[in-house]
């Protein structure tokens, strides 16, 4: 663990779960003004598979491979939706809880690395810091993912500090793992972390740290094996799923995508980082130049652990894939970051010799990070609703809940997750109403969309001779019965 930071007057326990608190009231205000909800992206993946546990329709082969064994961020949605029906609210509920939860968490550790002013200043910051808020209203494992790793890091931290029995200790932090895992496959990369940081001290008891995420595992190939006949189905599935994204060029790669984010190189990365990585640049060179690099070890490591990976690793070797570059995938870099940054802030070297540099530092932040949060939450809302969003997806879902029909034909996976929540809306028994892809004849499929439903599908789900089409143009919905063939 790092040493102290040397001649820290540090705050009283009392003012430390004082400002806790109010960081947690600020990062509740901010992420209900800036409520984004529905993106009209993965999450909708994320909520089909979480209705279908629901309703107990999953199963391995029906679902989006790339997410299907993302279990803690599906189930407790499912949950959610048990609790509190299905809606926007109810399926952000959880990454809501887990963002409000790492300002929790990364107070904790920054006042078990450093001390509690530190501790505070990483809650205070993390209250704000923008991708956090944005991602803490979305359907998105990023909070979730950071949540769990942060829990990993805190009980790992607690263990091998004092606070926790050792034995005790390490198992939890080893079930955190396979939690964090759950949210997002790279939380295994917790494993390395904490091997760097034991180096010497490594004894045979810190093999709990890693026995609950191999008995996972295991379990987890077997499962597989035992439903899709591929032991190796949650790999395959992700390489396959980049695969694809790399044939339609949906993933930037290269070497400087995520420097020009970080560093303000363009507008978009700008609005959800700030200019919080300039303050972490300074944080690097001022520890470097005064020789006291070990003082943020753990965290710079944390760091380069995950930064790495995502800046230079590979998913597939044939074909040659590496990991695609998305600015929200450097969420997990929240916590070292801004852990590193709160500890120059609060250094009492930074704060004698700056005097008022520091406030005025954390003040245009703040600003700055309120102003990017605005326009970015305005643009994620903007992307559902240009696409016709809830009066579009919801008017089919009135129309096929008239119907009544016994399946539902889409033309793409993007239809047919979007449809399986606003069905789901209507209610159970419309919300267990199948939907499948099909072919759209050409001559029906229109700009807006095209669903086909009847009541008398082939074996194969075969189209070609359908009842009823529903079609959707300049916001009207026009039933149009038919027994000709479409074709």
């Amino acid at each position: 663990m790092s040493a102290p930071l040397a001649g820290s007057d540090d705050i009283s326990d009392r003012s430390f779960h004082l400002l806790l608190g109010l960081s947690v009231a600020l990062g509740f205000l901010l992420r209900s003004a800036f409520f984004v909800g529905f993106y009209g992206y993965d999450d909708f993946a994320y909520a089909h598979t979480a209705i279908n546990l629901l309703h107990g329709d999953f199963h391995l082969l029906t679902e989006s491979p790339r997410y299907v064994w993302r279990f803690f961020v599906t189930v407790p949605t499912a949950l959610s939706y048990r609790l509190f029906g299905i809606n926007q609210f109810s399926s952000v509920l959880f990454p809501f809880l887990c963002s409000l939860g790492n300002i929790v968490l990364i107070g904790l550790i920054g006042k078990n690395l450093f001390h509690r002013r530190a501790g505070a200043m990483a809650s205070f910051l993390c209250a704000f810091f923008p991708m956090n808020v944005l991602y803490g209203t979305m359907l998105f494992p990023e909070e979730t993912f950071s949540f769990f790793t942060g829990l990993a890091v805190w009980l790992f931290l607690s263990s091998e500090g004092g606070s926790l029995s050792p034995r005790a200790g390490q198992w939890l932090t080893g079930l955190a793992v396979v939690l964090s895992y759950l949210s997002r496959e790279t939380g295994l990369f917790l494993l390395p972390l904490f091997w760097v940081f034991l180096r010497r001290k490594f004894s045979r008891e810190h093999v709990r740290l890693a026995l609950p995420a191999v008995i996972y595992l295991l379990v987890e190939s077997f499962v597989a094996y035992h439903t899709t006949g591929d032991f190796f189905h949650h790999y395959h599935a992700a390489q396959a799923d980049c695969a694809q994204q790399a044939l339609i060029g949906l993933n930037q790669h290269g070497f400087f995508t995520y420097l020009g984010a970080v560093f303000g190189g363009n507008l978009y990365g700008l609005s959800h980082f700030g200019f919080f990585y300039f303050v972490f640049a300074a944080a690097l060179v001022f520890f470097a130049r005064t020789g006291r690099l070990r003082e943020i070890g753990f965290p710079l490591v944390w760091f380069l652990v995950f930064a790495s990976y995502y800046q230079f690793g590979v998913v597939g070797f044939s074909p040659f894939l590496p990991v695609p570059k998305m600015f929200r995938y450097l969420c997990i870099l929240t916590f070292p970051v801004l852990l590193m940054s709160s500890a120059f802030l609060t250094s009492p070297d930074v704060r004698q010799k700056s005097r008022g540099t520091a406030p005025g530092i954390l003040l245009f932040l703040f600003l700055t990070s309120l102003t990017g949060t605005f326009l970015a939450s305005r643009k994620h809302r903007a992307y559902f609703s240009l696409e016709g969003g809830p009066a579009k997806y919801g008017s089919f879902a009135e129309a096929i809940e008239r119907r009544s029909p016994e399946i539902v034909g889409v033309p793409n996976l993007s239809w047919k997750y979007r449809m399986k929540y606003f069905l789901a809306r209507r209610g159970e028994e419309t919300g267990r109403i199948p939907v499948v892809v099909v072919r759209i004849p050409a001559d029906l499929s229109g700009r807006d969309g095209v669903l086909l439903v009847t009541n008398t599908p082939s074996p194969a789900n075969d189209f070609s001779f359908c009842k009823i089409i529903l079609r959707h143009q300049q916001d009207l919905l026009l039933d149009c019965d038919t027994t000709q063939d479409p074709t």
